[in-house]
């Protein structure tokens, strides 16, 4: 999968600044599938790609699958966004073909409350795996975790596909996922433009094991390199003694002349915003990742100056699609994109934002 890194990084230096131009215009509402949906399914544009995963179009007759999805933390709005997506994969498909009783494929999505707990996880894919699916959706917690689970999906001919977040392991059959280094160079460039490219800047981060974690700070450091008057001044790290709160504060004590901070997930970000509003530091520019409820209305109040918007119904859709694919036997690209979209109250309102919002 890494090896795709590069490749996409180049095709996102002719896309950075553009606002939502990473996914393609919205596969959906008047394609071949019909769809009764009330939101698109896009990938990002500039890929070369196997099947049109954002229909069910293509798909191959499998009667009776059934699809499991392990995700993160089912607490967040973006894991039912997730869900949205999957569920409506499931349906067309059923209704493509006419399944019904024995023959409809059936979707099962479950996840912890705890998007750090990896001995949790691992157990709950023990648990899946048992149930022998005809296909495996996983969003690892750990990046180095799932090796034995891999393994055995492996000997029993169970498709894994790594959804959102993925793990370092040849036996995964493909990644639908965002590219979270270009992403985070994005929000970086957001970020030094709104704090007048000069002073000192934290980061939040929401793991320091999961994928999306490593690749988004890979993503920030690179880029705040080319930013000489920018100082990181604290890196915070979530974790299971402290909160972000008392993370925050810590080190508003330490560093007062503080004028942004990054957060690089959706409960980092909400934390952190309930963290400064209850310290009266709302002067502070903060830029997220994700679009739940309440960083929505933050942007909109201005409390927020913007976020990197994944694409989660999207991303569900196409992991299921992708499932079915490769559950039948075909192949399937390695690496699916599902693109982002920079949001701020310029653009929160159009409709090109839309796709990415939940």
């Amino acid at each position: 999968m890494k090896q795709y890194k590069g490749m996409i990084f180049c095709m996102m230096a002719a896309l950075i600044f553009a606002g939502c131009g990473h996914a393609d215009s919205p596969a959906g509402d008047g394609d071949s599938a019909g769809h009764n949906k009330d939101f698109s399914v896009s990938v990002a544009e500039g890929q070369s790609l196997w099947w049109d995963y954002t229909s069910v179009s293509e798909v191959p007759e499998l009667p009776g699958a059934r699809i499991a999805i392990v995700a993160k933390d089912m607490d967040l709005d973006y894991w039912e966004a997730v869900r949205e997506g999957a569920e409506l994969a499931v349906d067309e498909i059923n209704e493509k073909f006419g399944f019904t009783g024995d023959d409809e494929i059936v979707l099962t999505m479950e996840g912890s409350g705890d998007g750090a707990d990896v001995e949790a996880q691992v157990n709950q894919i023990d648990t899946v795996l048992a149930e022998n699916p005809t296909a495996l959706c996983i969003a690892a917690v750990d990046v180095e975790s799932c090796a034995p689970q891999l393994e055995a999906a492996a000997d029993n001919r169970i498709p894994v596909i790594a959804l959102e977040s993925g793990v370092e392991n040849p036996l995964l059959t493909a990644a639908c996922e965002t590219d979270n280094y270009a992403a985070a160079q994005r929000a970086v460039q957001e970020l030094c433009n709104a704090i007048g490219d000069s002073g000192e800047i934290a980061l939040v981060t929401h793991s320091a094991a999961s994928q999306t974690a490593k690749e988004r700070l890979s993503g920030f450091l690179w880029e705040i390199s080319a930013h000489p008057d920018i100082k990181v001044a604290a890196n915070l790290v979530q974790n299971e003694t402290d909160s972000i709160e008392t993370m925050v504060n810590a080190a508003l004590e330490l560093h007062p002349d503080l004028k942004g901070i990054f957060c690089t997930n959706e409960q980092t970000a909400v934390e952190t915003l309930q963290t400064l509003e209850k310290l009266g530091r709302e002067d502070l520019t903060v830029v997220g990742f994700d679009a739940g409820k309440v960083q929505r209305e933050a942007v909109e109040a201005g409390r927020e100056y913007g976020l990197i918007c994944q694409n989660p119904r999207g991303m569900g859709y196409v992991s299921v699609v992708a499932a079915v694919h490769a559950a039948a036997g075909e192949k399937i690209d390695k690496y699916i994109d599902t693109g982002y979209c920079w949001i701020d109250q310029n653009n929160i309102d159009e409709a090109g934002s839309a796709v990415y919002l939940y």
